[in-house]
This record gives C-alpha cells, sequence and structure tokens, in this order.
C-alpha cells in the first residue's frame, strides 16, 4: 500500500526513509517581516504592497508545504501501524505453528 497525497493520487516518494529539511525560500528579511503585524520591515519602513504580497505568498506557500508534511506523516503511521498489524499476525501463526510441532513431539 503506498502513501497517498491529500489528493488521494499515488505519493512519488516510494521508500519510507527519513525525510530530508527543505531549504526555507523565506530571507531573513521576509520572516522577520512576516512576523510583525503591522506591516512594517526589518528597518522600520512600512512595507510596499509588493512585499506584503510575497509575504502573503510565502505564507500561504509554507503553509502548504506544512499540511502536505502532516498528511505524509499521518500516511506514514498508518502504513507503519499496517506493518506492526502484519508482524503480530506473523508472530502469532509462528506460535502456533511452534505449538503443534511440540505437541506431536510428545507424541
Amino acid at each position: 500500500l503506498k502513501p497517498l497525497d491529500p489528493q488521494g493520487a499515488p505519493h512519488r516518494r516510494s521508500h519510507i526513509g527519513p525525510r530530508r529539511a527543505r531549504p526555507t525560500r523565506a530571507s531573513p528579511l521576509r520572516l522577520s517581516s512576516m512576523a510583525d503585524p503591522a506591516g512594517v520591515g526589518a528597518d522600520g519602513a512600512p512595507l510596499t504592497g509588493s512585499q506584503i504580497q510575497a509575504n502573503l505568498t510565502s505564507a500561504k506557500e509554507a503553509r502548504k508545504r506544512a499540511e502536505l508534511d502532516a498528511q505524509l506523516l499521518a500516511n506514514r503511521i498508518a502504513l507503519l501501524k499496517q506493518e506492526e498489524e502484519k508482524a503480530w499476525k506473523k508472530i502469532e501463526e509462528t506460535r502456533k505453528r511452534a505449538a503443534e510441532i511440540t505437541e506431536l513431539r510428545k507424541q
């Protein structure tokens, strides 16, 4: 069972290894201005319309990446739970088979 992306399509990652950190696109200036609700840049000057739009776009992209990461983690957890159930089932079958063999040897 392959993990699904939020739209329900199989995800492009075929392995279940640890995820690499993505480089951030926002500069330190953007991060500081995004955190300021008054719309004032790091140098104290008011932000221009294009700077505000860039900050808004950056925040939307960051939110989408965070939502995608959350969905990928949820899919990974579900897959690991399925694998755990499968492993426990196999363990139980092995125990039953071992008990059968032990019983046959006693006879």
